[in-house]
């Protein structure tokens, strides 16, 4: 919350900004903490994805052209394989059955997973990594980005 509030001070102070927006889905408890720094700086929030169905939401980013990587594990059934993987439809598939199996979060929201954005339709540039490397103790993990570049797309 320091950080956050922090951020937004910045933020409102350098570009005036106005609103806040959030991929929050169905977490309340996230929906909570951006609805009260939303409401202490009079901002409006915006939260387009709120309520929408996790894994149809998934399906739709990756038939968008997003191309999105897995940075982070901390949950039963998401082991070091996951770190670096990408979400396709596959994993899409993969992460249904281990909601089941576990309850996790297919989108990661509750904390299971984290993931990282390389490329999207309204990306300028690409990101391509470089160099990573795992990092694995006990039964969490991250990948460590060390070296990554921007690349221009092709028109």
């Amino acid at each position: 919350m320091k950080a956050l509030r922090s951020i937004l001070e910045e933020a409102i102070r350098v570009w005036g900004v106005e609103a806040l927006a959030s991929g929050v889905v169905y977490s309340w408890y996230q929906m909570r903490i951006f609805q009260l720094v939303s409401d202490e700086f009079g901002l409006k929030l915006y939260t387009p994805l709120w309520g929408k169905d996790p894994l149809r939401l998934l399906s739709e980013e990756i038939e968008s052209g997003m191309e999105i990587i897995v940075t982070g594990v901390a949950a039963e059934g998401l082991d070091e394989s996951w770190l670096g993987a990408k979400l396709d439809y596959d994993a899409v598939e993969r992460l249904e059955k281990l909601r089941f199996r576990y309850g996790l979060s297919p989108i990661g929201e509750g904390g299971e997973m984290e993931t990282f954005v390389t490329d999207a339709p309204f990306f300028r540039y690409r990101i391509r990594i470089v160099d990573s490397r795992k990092m694995w103790k006990g039964i969490s993990g991250y990948l460590n980005i060390e070296e990554a570049i921007l690349q221009p797309k092709l028109l």
